[in-house]
């Protein structure tokens, strides 16, 4: 005879995954800085206060993004840079509150909790940008993400990454460094400056 439960579920082939099936899901909220997301190992990109499912105690695999700020989005069509560091978030089922562990790159989050909260000098770092011989009439900006120069620039961006910057002059290129993206040696600190050397 047929099992209830049988009659309301695809038919999964074995008995473990009907035991998978059962597994608590969980609704974990996301939080990001303006200007910034997640990309999740399925390619889903998710901005700040957006949502994820996960099952209780299974892990699941992140990128911060910078976002292009014409229009405040990342995807995988030249819209905003992705990070190149590898997040881990897993929700735990005996964990009493959130924690990260930085040699791991892991996030584990509270079943009270469930939030993941990305932050700066574990996830991303806000560079200021300024030029040595005065900053008028003289710009920044980074392909993708700040396709329109600005004067002294202050972006987020995410760590471990090397991000290509170009330096302007009255909105002439005049040059270019890969910039590595890193904490300040004070992590106290939630932001890093930048000097061109013009």
């Amino acid at each position: 005879t047929t099992k209830p439960s049988e009659t309301t579920k695809p038919d999964s082939g074995n008995d473990n995954k009907n035991d998978d099936s059962d597994k608590e899901s969980i609704e974990v909220s996301v939080i990001v800085p303006l200007k910034m997301s997640i990309r999740l190992q399925d390619g889903t990109v998710l901005n700040n206060k957006s949502s994820f499912k996960i099952e209780l105690d299974k892990e699941i695999k992140f990128q911060m993004c910078s976002n292009n700020w014409d229009n405040d989005t990342y995807d995988d069509n030249e819209n905003g840079i992705a990070g190149t560091v590898v997040y881990t978030a897993v929700v735990s089922s005996t964990a009493k509150k959130n924690t990260y562990d930085a040699a791991s790159r892991t996030f584990t989050i509270a079943k009270g909790d469930k939030v993941l909260r990305t932050d700066t000098n574990n996830c991303f770092m806000a560079y200021r940008f300024y030029f040595k011989k005065g900053n008028y009439n003289k710009q920044t900006g980074i392909n993708s993400v700040v396709n329109t120069p600005l004067e002294s620039l202050s972006v987020n961006l995410p760590l471990g990454s090397t991000i290509t910057c170009d330096a302007y002059k009255e909105y002439s290129r005049i040059d270019s460094a890969d910039v590595f993206i890193e904490t300040a040696d004070d992590k106290t600190i939630c932001y890093k400056d930048y000097y061109w050397e013009y």
